[in-house]
C-alpha cells in the first residue's frame, strides 16, 4: 500500500500528538495498563498511554469490540411499534493496534458487507481513524506470533491510516497511509516537530522476522484440510477443548453473534432486540430447537473453528485466511490448545 509521506517524530513529539488529539475532542482509544495487562480503553490524559509497554506487549483482547461490541441493541419495541436504533459514532482515534489487528479489520469488512451492510459496524468504521504500531521492536514478537505463516507482515500498513514504527531509542517513523490519516495528522500536528524521512518500516522486516519461531506457511492448507475432516489426528489435537470460548472472545476476526429479544424489567411489551457475541465452540451454538445437535462433541466444535479460519473463509471471500496469526488464542487457552500447532501437526509438518 502506498504511503503519502513519512516523517521522524520523537517520543516527546508523539506524546504531544496524543495531547492534541485529545484537545481536538476526538474519542481516543488506546492500550491502557490494567494490572499486568493492556486493554483498549478510553484515554483521558496523554500519560495514560504507556508507550514503552505498548511497543512490547500485545493487548489481551483485540480491538474488534470498538466496531463490533459484545452486546448492543439493534432495535427497540414498545407494544406493536418498533424503533430503529442509531449506533453512537463519535469521531474516534484507535491508537496503538498491531498490523495483525489492522488486517483483521479488513477481513471483518468483507463479512459485514457480504449480503447485508451492517450499519452499526460500518458507521463506526467510517468514524474511526486507525493508528497502528508496527512490530518493529524486537520484544514485540513472541513464541505465539505467526502472522508470517498466514500471509501477514509484522510491519505491514494494510488496514492502517497512520503507521508508527520504532526508529532508535527515542524516535518513531510515522507514515501516512490514507487520506483519513493525513487529515488527522494535519489537524493535530501543531507543536509536533516532524522531520522528513524517505525510510520505510518495511526495511525492518528482515531483522524482525528472525524473531519468529513459527514461520511455516499455512496459506495453502485450505486445499488439504477437507482430507482431515474426520481425522483421528484432529480429534486428538482438539479433544482437550473446554468450550469456554476465550479463543473467540480474544480473536480479532471471530464474528459470530446471536440476536435475542430482551424485555424491559417491570414493563409489558417493551424491550430491545439485542445482538450478542457468540462462538462456534459453545455447546448451544448449533443445538436445534428439537434437541438435536449436529456438532455433538466438543472436538467437533473446535474443528469447526479451525476450518472456518483456514478453509471456509478463504473459499467464500478471498484467498486470505481468516486467522491473522496474532497468537491471542494460544496465549489465553486454559488447556494449551493452539491452532498453529494443531494444523501443522495434523498436516504432517511437525510441531514448531
Amino acid at each position: 500500500m502506498k504511503s503519502y509521506n513519512s516523517s521522524i517524530v520523537t517520543k516527546q513529539g508523539l506524546k504531544q500528538l496524543i495531547e492534541n488529539i485529545l484537545a481536538h475532542k476526538y474519542r481516543l482509544l488506546a492500550p491502557k495498563k490494567s494490572g499486568e495487562q493492556l486493554s483498549f480503553e478510553t484515554i483521558l490524559r496523554a500519560e495514560e498511554v504507556v508507550l514503552n509497554q505498548l511497543l512490547r506487549t500485545m493487548t489481551t483482547l483485540s480491538p474488534k469490540e470498538v466496531f463490533f461490541p459484545r452486546t448492543e441493541p439493534v432495535l427497540r419495541y414498545t407494544g406493536q411499534e418498533m424503533h430503529d436504533v442509531e449506533p453512537p459514532t463519535p469521531e474516534t482515534v484507535l491508537f496503538g493496534i498491531r498490523p495483525c489487528d489492522a488486517r483483521g479489520l479488513e477481513l471483518l469488512d468483507k463479512v459485514f458487507t457480504w449480503d447485508y451492510n451492517d450499519k452499526f459496524y460500518l458507521k463506526r468504521r467510517e468514524a474511526t481513524t486507525i493508528v497502528t504500531f508496527a512490530c518493529s521492536d524486537q520484544a514485540s514478537v513472541d513464541e505465539h506470533c505467526f502472522c508470517l505463516g498466514v500471509g501477514g507482515d509484522p510491519t505491514a500498513s494494510s488496514g492502517s491510516d497512520l503507521l508508527l514504527s520504532t526508529n532508535g531509542d527515542d524516535a518513531f517513523l510515522l507514515e501516512v497511509i490514507t487520506e483519513k490519516g493525513e487529515r488527522l495528522l494535519n489537524s493535530c500536528k501543531e507543536g509536533v516537530e516532524l522531520q522528513a524521512s524517505d525510510k520505510r518500516a518495511a526495511d525492518q522486516l528482515e531483522a524482525i522476522k528472525d524473531r519468529f519461531v513459527r514461520k511455516q506457511d499455512l496459506t495453502e492448507v485450505r486445499h488439504k484440510m477437507p482430507e482431515y475432516f474426520d481425522s483421528d489426528q484432529l480429534v486428538q489435537e482438539t479433544y482437550r477443548c473446554l468450550g469456554c470460548g476465550i479463543c473467540a472472545m480474544s480473536c480479532p476476526t471471530c464474528h459470530c453473534f446471536d440476536i435475542v429479544d430482551e424485555p424491559k424489567a417491570g414493563t409489558l411489551g417493551e424491550g430491545a432486540r439485542v445482538k450478542n457475541w457468540d462462538a462456534c465452540s459453545f455447546a448451544l451454538f448449533t443445538k436445534h430447537a428439537g434437541g438435536h445437535n449436529p456438532r455433538e462433541l466438543q472436538c467437533q466444535r473446535c474443528r469447526q473453528r479451525y476450518f472456518h479460519k483456514l478453509a471456509y473463509y478463504p473459499q467464500k471471500f478471498s484467498e486470505e485466511s481468516l486467522c491473522v496469526g496474532c497468537g491471542r488464542c494460544s496465549r489465553s487457552c486454559p488447556v494449551g490448545l493452539d491452532i498453529y500447532q494443531a494444523v501443522t501437526h495434523v498436516l504432517g509438518k511437525g510441531r514448531a
